[in-house]
């Protein structure tokens, strides 16, 4: 008896891709914490946002640590917060992967 056909192949959604740059409608706002800035921390956190089809940070990890816990923990909470443009691709909005830098210096 011939073989049953083959089941038609569904292209699995693939993961999201990690873009170099992100356009803000909202830029993140970081807050400097007053334990920081008595501390005399300063730093840059890298983290790196999920940023879904509508433009909301959906997941927010720590990439690189700016050395203090607090620093890096505001720098997560203002990138939560920000609205990003959302990435199109083929004319429609597809989730992506970006890193997004968080400087804290102070003045």
């Amino acid at each position: 008896p011939p073989a049953p056909p083959a089941p038609a192949h569904v292209a699995a959604p693939s993961a999201p891709k990690t873009v170099s740059g992100v356009e803000y409608v909202r830029a993140p706002q970081p807050v400097y914490p007053s334990i920081s800035r008595r501390m005399g921390e300063s730093g840059t956190v890298i983290l790196r946002v999920l940023i879904g089809e509508k433009g909301q940070a959906e997941q927010v990890v720590i990439h690189k640590s700016s050395g203090s816990s607090n620093l890096d923990e505001a720098g997560r909470q203002a990138v939560l917060r920000a609205l990003y443009k959302p990435y199109m691709e083929d004319g429609k909005s597809v989730p992506v992967y970006a890193l997004v830098p968080i400087n804290f210096q102070l003045g």
